[in-house]
């Protein structure tokens, strides 16, 4: 049975975007025993930092085009690329003791859920080697075409890159990654251990909300109680005017097709239950 951590986070949610993270979130926290970080946010964005240590951020001194644009994909996209105070960089070290002290050892199960730490498949070695505990990692996935859609209508209801170029080179890439749910389960499972993963399928929670929240709960070693608020809608839903692209649902359809029979295999997903597949 899982005990709480003497420092860091009793449980983490580490993907999928847009696939109901928030919602199973407010699940999770209806428990008496389980919280959030002391700053209240479901939304770390800590364990992909610092791949690039000699990064700098947009500073008002810096005024050529390519800095105005650093400075609003910087504030675009937030935790890919957030700093704290203009043109200052945070060591590494104090921004894990900061992270750390988010979740003091208390009676509440404490943690975060960031989706975008899966396809960031670097975050995998810096959680097995910051925690010695097998605290839970929490997985959703979702229909991966309507995930993508999910992601281009939030994109297009944001619009706030300076250049319909970079957005659609970053948000259509990686939207695109982010369905390839097979190579990163895979290779999470490889680096932190297949038992740490507690991976389920939101079309089958969006069914049965509390079945998923008691196994989410056991594995906290906490006891079940009674959902209530499992018809709230998501928060974070947008409506757009985004279309498909002529041929693009097709390709994405085609393109994740040769990853239904590992993914029915090895982690237990119906995809039948995608009807995009």
């Amino acid at each position: 049975m899982p005990h709480l951590a003497s420092a860091g986070p009793s449980w983490l949610g580490i993907g999928t975007q847009r696939s109901g993270t928030t919602w199973l979130t407010n699940l999770l926290l209806e428990h008496p025993s389980v919280g959030l970080g002391l700053s209240g946010s479901k939304e770390q964005h800590y364990f992909y930092r610092d791949v690039l240590p000699g990064y700098t951020p947009w500073t008002p001194e810096s005024s050529s085009r390519p800095a105005r644009i650093a400075r609003s994909t910087v504030g675009h996209l937030r935790g890919l690329l957030h700093s704290t105070t203009e043109g200052q960089r945070v060591c590494p070290e104090a921004r894990q003791e900061h992270y750390l002290q988010e979740f003091p050892t208390d009676k509440i199960r404490r943690g975060e859920w960031t989706p975008d730490y899966m396809p960031c498949i670097w975050a995998a070695s810096r959680i097995r080697h910051l925690f010695s505990e097998d605290i839970p990692l929490f997985v959703v996935l979702r229909d991966p075409v309507e995930r993508y859609a999910s992601a281009m209508r939030l994109e297009s209801s944001r619009s706030t890159f300076p250049s319909p170029v970079l957005a659609e080179l970053y948000a259509g890439g990686y939207a695109v990654w982010g369905g390839m749910y097979l190579e990163q389960l895979d290779t999470w499972a490889s680096i932190v251990g297949r038992d740490r993963l507690v991976v389920a399928q939101y079309e089958t929670v969006r069914q049965a909300p509390q079945a998923w929240a008691d196994h989410a709960w056991k594995t906290m070693g906490l006891d079940s109680i009674e959902l209530r608020n499992v018809e709230k809608p998501s928060v974070t839903s947008r409506s757009s005017g985004w279309t498909w692209p002529d041929g693009l649902r097709e390709v994405l359809i085609q393109h994740y097709q040769s990853q239904r029979a590992g993914l029915e295999k090895r982690w237990g997903i119906d995809t039948a239950l995608w009807q995009n597949e």
